[in-house]
C-alpha cells in the first residue's frame, strides 16, 4: 500500500505527490475567514486542503506531525485531530495556565521542540 494521508474531509492525498506543507489564513466566499488553514503543495502544483483550525498552536502542532509521519512507517495518516487528541489536550494546558498566557506560550513551545527532536514519541508504527 502506498503511503497517504486523508485530509479533514476525507480525500487521500498520496505522499509521494506532496511537495510540501505549508499554512494560510483561507477567505470563504460568505466573508468568513479560517485563520489557519493546513494545505499540502503538490508536486504538480495543486494545493489541498489538509485541515482548518482556529488557532496558530494547533496548525503548527498538526504541521509538525505530519512531517513526522512523512519519515515514519505506517501507511494511511488520517488528519482527524479529534482521534489522536491534540485539540483536547490544548485546551487541557490552556485551562490549567488560565492565569497565564505565557505559561500557556511556555507549555507549547517545549510540546513544539519535543516533538521536533523526538524526545516526545509519536511514532505511528
Amino acid at each position: 500500500m502506498e503511503k497517504m494521508i486523508v485530509t479533514e474531509y476525507g480525500r487521500p492525498i498520496m505522499m509521494q505527490k506532496v511537495k510540501e506543507f505549508t499554512q494560510r489564513t483561507m477567505f470563504l466566499a460568505d466573508e468568513r475567514v479560517i485563520p489557519y488553514a493546513v494545505f499540502a503543495l503538490l508536486v504538480s502544483g495543486e494545493l489541498v486542503n489538509v485541515g482548518n483550525f482556529d488557532d496558530l498552536d494547533t496548525a503548527e502542532i498538526s504541521q509538525i506531525i505530519l512531517d513526522i509521519f512523512t519519515e515514519d512507517k505506517k501507511a494511511v495518516f488520517d488528519v482527524n485531530l479529534e482521534v489522536f487528541g491534540i485539540k483536547k489536550f490544548l485546551e487541557m494546558l490552556r485551562y490549567v495556565s488560565a492565569d497565564s498566557e505565557t505559561l500557556y506560550q511556555t507549555l507549547v513551545s517545549d510540546l513544539k521542540r519535543q516533538l521536533k527532536s523526538g524526545e516526545l514519541d509519536v511514532s505511528f508504527t
